[in-house]
């Protein structure tokens, strides 16, 4: 065989014609395989644009639809008056439930305060971008079956009757969870997530789903579904990502509890932009179980860093509302019981109300070796550590130990797929939006000519972009390892620092940047430092507002001169009146310490300034009058 094969080559070694031949024909190949290649992916992303218009038109259709059929309300005797309906929309989760809770009176009808929301959130749909799928008839329904239930049974039920908006990559049975993919468009779930479950089970109505980025991985909320979020402060900027939609709506009064995950800052980011409240939980101590990733069946192998599915809100005590739901007793908890791995660790509540420990040691800074902060953030760190000092705690200096080492980390592990091929295989063939150009760029260069690469960056002063191309790139199996392995490491010696200095929690910026203009975050995503590095030691953290931009505050100083630097300072013109937040975090498993924190900054600070109270849509209109339909 192998002297036949030897033979058939050498017979073509002296013919000159055959070897034009044969390589004419190879190219000839080649670029009819390209054609055919280009031709195929072109076709590919017509069909999934017209899946995603399809997809969009039938939900503006039923919200054209529901709009219609609930006006008809508006002369009804118990219909809500103008008023009222934002006093509904200022209302707290808690003060909803306990609303329902005390009296069957029309005054408290379920029925009429979700038409109310329902309303309030096709606007901000139609306004904002915010919403996904919307659940508005079935929630209506729900809602009168609720309006059923004597004051005994409602009393069982901490989240009676409160509207929830759910992230477009959570199970909700019958829509679909898309990841901003419009391959997973039209794949209703056949079951809700298990803590969407356990939120109906406490009397809560999923009646949204929060608007998100394709693939789930950049700080803004745009996709080829349900197009772009906009921030309900300036709707020239982001709500952030991935969970804006769900930020933006809490932050109009269009849902009093909104429900995100959190990878890399997921829930905190568009909670620092739309100054909002956020928690991201212990990772290892919620379940992921009906949260598929943006993969192929839902499955995302990578497990060093890994994502939390937590609550966004206008106030801590609704915040602790779902997390009592998801940790509730053992007996009752369906979390525990279908997700074994998930350690049944129930609320602590001597944590939250500081029975355990009254006075605490707080950690606090105000940038890091990484990455500083813009200047609103670090006064709005001052103002908190003042509000914490003043109810008893000792507030310290905190140094972030290797701060300039804790993001190469981040790249080494969510990049080690090498290429983004994870995110290629979950688009099924949708081209990646340019929000991933830079992202993409990184990933792509060949491992061969990164130390190369990486040496001329620093040279040319991009110390940090030098970084990222030597930590970025794909990994073998063994290389991905060592980089968890390095992993572990950092979050042990964390965890020491933490020791050494006698912490119990951590005050640091909720941000380096207040909501940024929409695209710009491809250029400066290495400085979402200040989130994902709690991602990266899956701490509990949460944020809390704080205080607005002020005139003055809208410079940017850095050691740093690099581009990043530069394009984070750009994002800072026409700043001024945008949140501002800061975070809390706690040692893994101090969930409830983490929370009491945040509740304490809460009630020291009493910020209680909203969007609706600026002029919107460059001053021609309020937010209340845009958000009307």
């Amino acid at each position: 065989m192998q002297n036949a094969v030897f033979g058939f080559v050498a017979s073509f070694q002296d013919d000159k014609t055959c070897h034009s031949k044969v390589f004419a024909g190879v190219a000839v190949g080649l670029a009819l395989h390209r054609t055919i290649s280009y031709l195929r992916r072109s076709q590919r992303q017509s069909e999934l644009q017209k899946q995603a218009e399809k997809k969009r038109m039938i939900r503006d259709q039923a919200r054209d639809a529901f709009i219609i059929e609930a006006k008809k309300y508006g002369s009804s005797p118990d219909a809500a008056t103008h008023e009222h309906a934002v006093a509904v929309c200022d209302m707290t989760a808690q003060e909803l439930a306990e609303k329902f809770q005390a009296s069957l009176s029309n005054e408290s009808s379920v029925e009429d305060t979700m038409r109310v929301l329902a309303l309030r959130a096709a606007g901000a749909g139609r306004t904002l971008g915010s919403n996904a799928e919307e659940l508005f008839s079935e929630a209506m329904e729900i809602a009168k079956s609720l309006d059923q239930e004597p004051v005994v049974q409602r009393q069982s039920k901490p989240l009676f009757g409160v509207g929830v908006s759910i992230k477009d990559c959570i199970n909700v049975r019958g829509c679909d969870s898309t990841c901003g993919l419009a391959a997973k468009t039209f794949q209703p779930a056949q079951e809700d997530s298990v803590i969407v479950e356990m939120l109906r089970d406490a009397g809560a109505i999923p009646f949204v789903r929060g608007n998100i980025p394709q693939c789930l991985m950049i700080p803004e909320s745009s996709n080829a579904i349900w197009g772009t979020a906009l921030n309900p402060w300036n709707i020239a900027r982001t709500p952030g990502g991935s969970s804006g939609g769900e930020a933006a709506l809490v932050a109009c009064g269009a849902a009093p509890i909104a429900i995100g995950t959190d990878i890399g800052g997921s829930i905190r980011i568009p909670s620092n932009c739309c100054g909002v409240y956020g928690f991201k939980p212990t990772p290892e101590r919620i379940s992921n179980l009906g949260i598929p990733a943006p993969r192929p069946k839902g499955e995302n192998g990578q497990r060093g860093i890994v994502a939390s599915p937590g609550p966004i809100a206008r106030c801590v005590a609704d915040l602790v509302s779902v997390m009592r739901v998801w940790w509730q007793p053992y007996a009752t908890n369906k979390m525990f019981q279908r997700d074994p791995y998930i350690p049944p660790v129930e609320f602590n509540e001597s944590s939250f109300s500081g029975t355990a420990k009254k006075t605490l040691r707080i950690g606090y800074y105000t940038d890091d070796a990484y990455c500083e902060s813009a200047p609103s953030f670090k006064r709005a760190v001052l103002q908190a550590k003042a509000a914490l000092e003043q109810a008893g705690h000792t507030v310290v200096p905190f140094e972030v130990p290797s701060a300039t080492e804790y993001p190469d980390i981040m790249f080494q592990v969510l990049s080690a797929d090498g290429n983004m091929q994870g995110f290629m295989d979950g688009c099924e063939g949708e081209a990646l939006l340019d929000d991933y150009k830079d992202m993409y760029r990184y990933a792509t260069i060949p491992n061969a000519v990164r130390p190369l690469l990486a040496t001329l960056l620093r040279w040319l002063g991009q110390p940090r972009a030098s970084k990222i191309v030597r930590a970025a790139g794909k990994k073998t199996a063994y290389q991905y390892w060592q980089s968890v392995a390095q992993l572990n490491r950092y979050r042990r010696a964390f965890v020491a620092k933490m020791n050494a200095d006698g912490i119990d929690a951590i005050l640091l910026p909720g941000g380096t940047l207040p909501a940024v203009p929409h695209h710009a975050s491809k250029k400066i995503m290495p400085c979402m430092s200040m989130t994902y590095l709690y991602n990266i030691l899956h701490f509990p953290a949460g944020t809390v507002p704080i205080t607005q931009v002020q005139p003055g505050e809208t410079t940017y100083s850095s050691r740093y001169t690099d581009k990043l630097a530069k394009d984070m300072a750009a994002t800072l013109h026409g700043a001024e009146g945008l949140p501002v937040c800061v975070q809390v975090a706690a040692r893994p498993f101090d969930d409830e310490l983490c929370l009491r924190v945040m509740a304490e900054v809460e009630s020291g600070i009493a910020y209680d300034t909203k969007p609706s109270a600026h002029k919107f849509n460059g001053g021609s209109t309020d937010l209340e009058t845009a958000l009307t339909v």
